[in-house]
């Protein structure tokens, strides 16, 4: 019925992500110090100001899983003792530290330099505290952990923010005594720039995608993410969103959708499935489904960023990320992203592995479905095993999600 249209923009943000981890094995190489960073994402402009190369552990996890690279850590993690019901990014990550030289003389990217820090944030997810503690324990380093509150009103946003940013006050000391190297405030200041540069590039192409039909998929969107898991605050994390806003602009003037033959139009609530990203792209797009917003793609990423004041703009984004704020707010805004982008149905996907984010999907899963009187389905997969994926279990459920929708629209008719 539907074929798949990928932009080719997209691949840019690949390309990025294996000169991000080429750099990274080199500066390893050369002594300099290597911060992991476990939890927020928004962190990195402090240490990428002080010159310190960094791993973000969710985004390597993410990025080995996608290129069917995460069997063997996994298969290490389990020996080592790791349960299967851990989440699959701490597994893959620790495994590729846990494998033996022969192993990761196979895989370029198994060769993950050991840290020297490691910075852990608490918000929204409890494990990173637990994974950041694994760590300090295996290799003896030292690690600073920052405690976001729960955002529960907006009410709370300033007082939560000043309270974070008097921690990271005090994690630019520790940054500066474990790794002698100062803060730049000029060069953090140009990173939140570049980063808001970049974002307003992203916000533009994502609103083309309110289009019929949508020049982009959220699997153009995440194939691109290495601009924002690996180059965010560089030049070339522009350049990428640039390349694909303008790409997208290209085809809406031509009415070219990322589906050809686009009939139906879906939001994603959850993580993507790593494993079977390419796969799944495929399927959906050879029944006409085009998935146009997802929570995961647009809610999670660094948005309000102002260089004037850069500690404020990072704790900003820490705090008011998607997960840190109630079931309400939550329900309300995929309910907003199903009215804007002329949504048919949603599809949640509850990661096995991963309790921080799929808790509370069935209840948004009943609520947006009553209040915009759509179809939803609830799809029980992984970020990283595959082992829990059930091809046949998808197969049904996207079949009865586009039967619903199609037995809707003849009632509306």
């Amino acid at each position: 019925m539907g074929q798949s249209n990928p932009l080719r923009s997209s691949r840019l943000g690949s390309q990025a992500t294996d000169r991000f981890y080429e750099d990274l094995r080199q500066a390893a190489k050369k002594g300099d110090p290597v911060c992991w960073i476990l939890g927020a994402l928004i962190t990195t402009p402090m240490v990428t100001s002080m010159d310190v190369p960094w791993v973000f552990a969710d985004a390597l996890a993410a990025h080995l899983a996608a290129r069917h690279q995460q069997k063997r850590p996994q298969e290490v993690a389990d020996e080592k003792g790791y349960l299967r019901e851990t989440c699959s990014y701490t597994r893959i990550h620790m495994g590729c530290t846990l494998l033996s030289d022969a192993d990761r003389k196979q895989v370029m990217d198994w060769q993950v330099p050991n840290p020297d820090l490691v910075i852990i944030t608490d918000g929204c997810c409890s494990e990173w505290v637990e994974w950041g503690d694994d760590v300090r324990k295996r290799f003896n380093v030292p690690i600073f952990t920052l405690h976001v509150p729960f955002l529960w009103n907006d009410k709370d946003r300033d007082e939560a923010t000043d309270y974070v940013v008097s921690q990271l006050k005090e994690m630019n000391t520790f940054l500066e005594d474990t790794t002698h190297r100062r803060q730049d405030p000029a060069k953090l200041a140009e990173i939140i720039s570049m980063g808001r540069q970049a974002q307003d590039m992203r916000s533009h192409g994502q609103q083309l995608c309110r289009n019929v039909p949508s020049p982009a998929t959220i699997f153009d969107w995440a194939t691109a993410l290495g601009a924002v898991f690996n180059s965010w605050g560089k030049p070339e994390s522009v350049g990428i969103y640039k390349a694909m806003k303008e790409e997208m602009e290209q085809r809406v003037a031509r009415k070219e959708g990322a589906v050809i033959g686009e009939k139906y139009r879906l939001c994603w609530d959850g993580m993507i499935v790593w494993p079977e990203f390419g796969p799944l792209s495929k399927k959906l797009a050879s029944l006409g489904a085009n998935v146009v917003a997802s929570a995961y793609m647009w809610g999670f990423f660094p948005t309000l960023m102002d260089p004037r004041d850069p500690l404020k703009s990072i704790a900003w984004n820490m705090v008011d990320v998607w997960p840190n704020r109630n079931l309400d707010w939550q329900i309300n805004h995929v309910a907003q992203f199903c009215e804007d982008y002329k949504v048919d149905g949603l599809i949640c996907h509850a990661h096995y592995t991963c309790r921080a984010l799929c808790g509370q999907q069935m209840e948004l899963m009943d609520a947006v479905s009553r209040k915009l009187n759509i179809p939803a389905v609830f799809v029980e997969a992984d970020v990283g095993d595959e082992s829990f994926y059930s091809e046949a279990q998808v197969d049904t459920r996207l079949q009865a999600l586009l039967e619903m929708i199609d037995a809707r629209r003849k009632v509306r008719a």
